[in-house]
């Protein structure tokens, strides 16, 4: 049985001593930063009580994370047994941030792809 260890939320910017450098067009930074602090978002979006759901800048990914990613920040993947798989890509977050409520707009986008990539639990 495959099992998630947490979920990556991965920003379209980089995190460097000085705070977060070239954030501005991060439709993930978008949805978690607004309406509340990025841990609230992050606790309405986790779809898993057992897994952590984890905010990352870019440059904070190792080769195999950034690889997952493809690249095309942002992007939500998921660590399975140690394997990182993506579940939403930039299209599919930029479509939860036009929404009305975009937290829960994601939240179902990732409950979806859960089921998609059979990792519901």
């Amino acid at each position: 049985m495959r099992s998630i260890r947490k979920i990556l939320f991965v920003y379209n910017a980089d995190r460097g001593l000085l705070g977060v450098r070239d954030a501005d067009h991060c439709a993930l930074r978008e949805i978690t930063h607004s309406g509340g602090s990025e841990r609230t978002a992050l606790r309405r979006c986790r779809v898993r009580d057992d897994v952590p759901t984890v905010g990352v800048y870019k440059n904070q990914l190792d080769s195999s994370m950034a690889e997952t990613a493809r690249e095309t920040y942002p992007s939500v993947i998921v660590d399975v047994d140690g394997r990182f798989l993506c579940l939403l890509d930039r299209t599919a977050i930029e479509r939860c941030r036009d929404e009305d409520d975009p937290v829960a707009a994601l939240e179902s986008a990732l409950r979806a792809a859960l089921v998609r990539f059979a990792l519901s639990g």
